[in-house]
Order: C-alpha cells, then structure tokens, then sequence
C-alpha cells in the first residue's frame, strides 16, 4: 500500500486496528538521494489591513502557530508539526510512541524539498502516480470488495 498523505495516519491506523491487522511504514526508497515533498496548510496576513487588524491578526498567527496548536493540530490531521519545539514536545514523542507511522512521516521531513512551481508539474505528477501505482500493483478501492464485506477475525486480502 503507498499512502501519499500523513492525513491519513490517524483514519488508516484506527481501520487497520479495528480489522486486527497492523499498518506499517517506512521511509521512501531512494536509488541516489532521498527525497520528499511537503504539502500541507498556510497562513497568511492580507496586505493592508488597518493597523488595530494586523496587530489583532498577528497574535492569532502566533497563537496557532505556537507549539501547543501545531502539536494538536498535527494529532488531529496527521499533518507533520512545522515546528522543532512541537517535534520535540514531549505530547508529540508520545504519539511517536504510540504510532510509528507519525514518526516515520516525521522522519521523512528531513528530506523534504519544495515542488518544482513549473505548469506541467500536475500533469507530470499524474503520469508518476500512475505509473509508481501500476508498479506497486496498488488496485483501486471499490465499496463493495469482498475483503470489505468478511468479519473482522478474517484475514484480509
């Protein structure tokens, strides 16, 4: 299985858990250098607010930039902390703990690179994962698959 997002971390451990199988990861293989991208969410100050707004604009960015939100926000989404004090943070080495695939995700941030800002790059980006799937032999998901419809203490396949 190749999951492209973290997002799905807390949504797939919770399925897999509930199925009695276990979801494993790793980080990316790589044949010269390793290799990631970052997605994610942004946050941004309009140009040319009246003062009182960008003084009350900017303690918001802080607050939920702060270490406390970007640990609860990554708990919640999946996402990757952006910070080295949330990364650090004790509640966030405690998820590590209790889920490797938060740590391996985490882990793969080391390597991350921005995406090339090139107009073909989502055409190009399709033609990959098409191809990165075919090769994994990665099926897609339809509702109604046999393995979907076995009690839980089956073997999925």
């Amino acid at each position: 299985m190749f999951i492209q997002s973290s997002s799905w971390i807390t949504t797939l451990s919770d399925a897999f858990q509930q199925a009695g199988a276990e979801l494993g990861a790793t980080l990316m293989p790589a044949k010269v250098s390793q290799g990631s991208t970052s997605l994610g969410s942004n946050i941004a100050m309009l140009a040319h607010l009246p003062q009182d707004k960008q003084e009350a604009t900017l303690k918001f960015m802080k607050w939920m930039t702060g270490t406390k939100q970007t640990v609860t926000s990554s708990i919640i989404t999946g996402y990757q902390p952006t910070r080295h004090s949330a990364i650090n943070s004790q509640e966030m080495q405690d998820v590590f703990k209790k889920n490797r695939l938060f740590k391996v995700a985490s882990d793969q941030m080391e390597f991350a690179a921005p995406r090339p800002m090139e107009l073909a790059y989502y055409e190009i980006g399709k033609i990959l994962n098409t191809k990165f799937k075919k090769r994994c032999r990665i099926l897609p998901i339809r509702p109604r698959q046999r393995w979907m419809r076995q009690p839980r203490n089956r073997t999925l396949y």
